[in-house]
């Protein structure tokens, strides 16, 4: 991966998402909102199916620590077996 030539991109909008965003997507029983489900889960479809190309989703190193942590959290409460 070349880090010095930078390209421009098309996208026009950057959206931060937030650790229980990304979690609430993945894992939707993390969220007591069903509003909130149903509107991450809009969005994130929208960006992933390119139905939005100029917007771009971006996801802090820090949140994906935080996620796993969701993860982990409904893993070992709920146990081992589904």
């Amino acid at each position: 991966m070349n880090v010095t030539k930078m390209e421009p991109t098309n996208h026009t909008r950057f959206v931060l998402l937030d650790a229980n965003v990304v979690a609430g997507y993945y894992l939707p029983e993390s969220l007591r909102s069903i509003n909130a489900r149903k509107h991450i889960k809009n969005i994130i479809d929208a960006v992933r199916d390119r139905g939005t190309p100029e917007v771009f989703l971006y996801i802090p190193n820090f949140c994906v620590s935080e996620v796993f942590a969701v993860f982990a959290k409904y893993f070992f409460q709920l146990g081992t077996s589904k």
